[in-house]
């Protein structure tokens, strides 16, 4: 049983003696196509909840999938949305969408971005 994004496929792969056979399109033992992953991250990333991304995932694709594998999925990427989050700043930032105004400040003009 292979999943996709638009429906659930029954798949009869021929088996060898010595198990040598290789499908062009799907890889053993791949139980989901690419791209429910992706699906799961990006409502994630929209800030729905694991029960929300079920429900439309199973709108979208007409196949129910599991609250854990959605879990699982989430929590694959959590490290790198950790990481993104704490990563460190460059010192020196350019900005293309700014103001500079003059400001009289202690006795003296400089220049502000606003």
């Amino acid at each position: 049983m292979l999943q996709s994004t638009e429906s659930e496929l029954d798949l009869e792969i021929p088996r060898d003696r010595y198990g040598n056979f290789e499908t062009q399109i799907v890889r053993k033992r791949e139980r989901r196509r690419e791209g429910f992953r992706d699906k799961i991250i990006a409502l994630n990333a929209r800030g729905l909840s694991n029960r929300e991304i079920q429900v439309e995932l199973t709108e979208l694709c007409g196949v129910e999938i599991s609250l854990t594998l959605i879990t699982n999925v989430t929590n694959s990427v959590l490290e790198e949305v950790q990481a993104y989050q704490t990563r460190p700043f460059d010192t020196v930032y350019h900005n293309s969408d700014c103001l500079f105004v003059k400001s009289l400040q202690e006795g003296s003009i400089r220049n502000k971005v606003v």
